[in-house]
């Protein structure tokens, strides 16, 4: 598995995670793609803006993308509002390839 050790990573505690802090971003992504979770869509190309009470964005990711032995037939995009400290959950889409 990956271990880029976000706080949501399904091994933040494995010790491997242990004395790693997450430091993903657009920057840090581009240099070093292993340094994002996966599916850190904000922290690999930036948070998104709502504009006029809506949300839009595209995006290609190359650099770290579920290799064929990790790949699922279903996957899944969850959106965070940020609310100072708090980031709940707003949206949450199943899809399926």
């Amino acid at each position: 598995p990956d271990f880029a050790c976000g706080p949501n990573s399904d091994h933040i505690e494995e010790p491997e995670c242990a004395d790693k802090t997450y430091g993903c971003n657009p920057t840090s992504y581009a240099e070093a793609p292993g340094v994002c979770e996966k599916g850190d869509l904000s922290g690999k190309f930036g948070t998104m803006k709502a504009v006029s009470g809506k949300i839009s964005a595209t995006w290609v990711d190359t650099g770290n993308y579920p290799t064929e032995p990790k790949f699922k037939d279903t996957w899944s995009i969850v959106l965070h509002a940020v609310c100072g400290t708090a980031t709940p959950r707003f949206v949450c889409v199943k899809g399926k390839v």
